[in-house]
């Protein structure tokens, strides 16, 4: 079947007219270009084929598209092993709140093939930084890390997390058989946190006993100790404490022997010496 063209017909409209897809009109008229801008007036052009168009030689034939949804894709963290936690380090504090193990890298080897910044995964600096605490709180709870390189080892766990000490108090049988009472007090002067003792005696005789040392003292602190000051990350390390107290650099540091020679050793909730 052909139709002639007459004016205001354009290939879309005749293929309308002729009920056949504009896909089949330029087929059976192979003549006409993309844009049928060749359609000529008064010219007759096929718009029903003989049989099945389908059977035609060249005739492609359209798979009719399917479309499917994409599921929702869930996305999963890398599940490590529960830990267990292992023997602490030597020296480590008993009486921690937390504690941590070395950071094993096989698990991030066996998800990701490749260890993320594995000189960084045991430093004390990211221990700190996690449990938000100072790499000086570490070494204190930690003797057995080094201030050199300050890094957790294979095998041990370590205190990340300490409750803040409270002096407690003692009493104690002198030699002359009298009982002596001596209690730890704290006292607060402008933002200086220090303790002493005060000594009760049953008997007249009047002996001078050192005070009680707080827990936890800093090792090194002279037994003779009879005023102790509690380290705080604001105190301005040793020169700070030895202002605040009005004390001779010398004297600080014969009564503190294990602060270092430029009090790199200081230890952080602890306490040292600031009286004899």
């Amino acid at each position: 079947m052909r139709r002639v063209v007459v004016s205001g017909d354009y290939c879309a409209k005749i293929a309308l007219d002729s009920s056949i897809s504009l896909k089949d009109f330029y087929f059976l008229n192979p003549v006409l270009n993309e844009g049928c801008s060749n359609l000529e007036r008064e010219v007759s052009y096929c718009v029903a084929a003989v049989g099945d168009i389908t059977t035609y030689p060249g005739y492609v034939i359209e798979m009719p598209s399917t479309s499917f949804t994409r599921p929702t894709p869930t996305t999963t963290g890398v599940v490590l092993p529960t830990e267990t936690l292992n023997p602490h380090a030597p020296g480590t504090l008993d009486n921690c709140t937390e504690y941590t193990n070395f950071v094993d890298p096989a698990p991030y080897l066996k998800e990701f093939g490749v260890v993320p910044w594995p000189e960084e995964l045991n430093l004390c600096t990211s221990f700190a930084g996690k449990y938000d605490v100072s790499v000086s709180q570490l070494l204190s709870w930690n003797p057995s890390l080094s201030s050199a390189k300050c890094e957790f080892l294979a095998g041990y766990s370590y205190c990340v997390r300490r409750a803040n000490p409270v002096p407690g108090q003692n009493s104690r049988q002198s030699l002359n058989g009298s009982l002596t009472f001596q209690s730890a007090t704290e006292t607060t002067t402008n933002g200086a946190t220090e303790t002493s003792v005060i000594t009760s005696s049953t008997s007249t005789e009047t002996e001078t006993q050192p005070a009680p040392a707080p827990s936890p003292t800093q090792p090194g602190t002279i037994s003779s100790c009879v005023k102790y000051h509690f380290v705080k990350a604001d105190d301005g390390a040793c020169d700070g404490i030895i202002a605040m107290y009005g004390l001779n650099r010398d004297d600080f540091f014969k009564w503190n022997t294990q602060v270092g020679e430029y009090c790199e050793l200081l230890w952080l909730d602890y306490y040292v010496c600031v009286g004899v």
